[in-house]
């Protein structure tokens, strides 16, 4: 074997050693990747997920909102249904508050006292 071709195959050698190594450190980092891509697929799924049943707890919220603001038959000009309903639940309370409150309190002088000495 001449010079030339054995200095020719240790450089073909290197080369393969060095192209060798590079490519195990970018399947290395590959892999790496993957597994970064497939932990992002799996919480995307479950941000989905999260995303879906919070929606449909706010569809559940909005038809119950729905169902008591229609249950307003006269909406009371310069008020939204909205504060018609509100107005009317907080009359009623503070109405019931008031009766309760009534109710417990004495209506009137207590029986009297008699000194039976």
């Amino acid at each position: 074997m001449s010079e030339n071709s054995e200095v020719q195959e240790e450089t073909w050698e290197g080369n393969y050693r060095t192209l060798s190594r590079l490519l195990d450190e970018k399947n290395e980092r590959l892999t790496a990747l993957e597994h970064k891509l497939d932990v992002t697929e799996q919480e995307a799924i479950a941000f989905r997920d999260l995303l879906q049943e919070a929606r449909a707890k706010l569809e559940a919220v909005e038809q119950e909102y729905m169902e008591l603001l229609y249950s307003v038959v006269t909406k009371h000009e310069g008020e939204t249904r909205h504060q018609t309903a509100l107005r009317y639940i907080r009359e009623r309370e503070h109405h019931t508050t008031e009766a309760v409150a009534a109710q417990e309190e004495p209506s009137g002088p207590g029986p009297a006292y008699v000194d039976q000495e």
